[in-house]
């Protein structure tokens, strides 16, 4: 049991999800939190261009909501 549980966390231990940019290793996680937040801001200046800000009431929660959906999309379409 003990042989099987060391053998389970030595190939887990190789597993590590970063990304090098200029050298530097950062985690996926934000670089996805950062590409969301661009990706809404992006999608607010649609909205506000478009004049479909207007209707969304509770703003306070949409932007929030969108920022997580957009986020967690980024990072399954290219992390996954």
């Amino acid at each position: 049991m003990r042989a099987r549980l060391s053998l389970v966390f030595c190939l887990l231990s190789g597993c590590s999800p970063t990304l090098e940019i200029g050298g530097a290793y950062f985690p996926d996680w934000l670089v996805s939190a950062i590409a969301g937040l661009f990706a809404v801001a992006g999608l607010r200046a649609a909205l506000l261009w478009l004049g479909l800000d207007e209707a969304l009431e509770p703003r306070v929660f949409a932007y929030p909501a969108w920022a997580v959906s957009l986020t967690l999309l980024i990072y399954l379409l290219l992390f996954s």
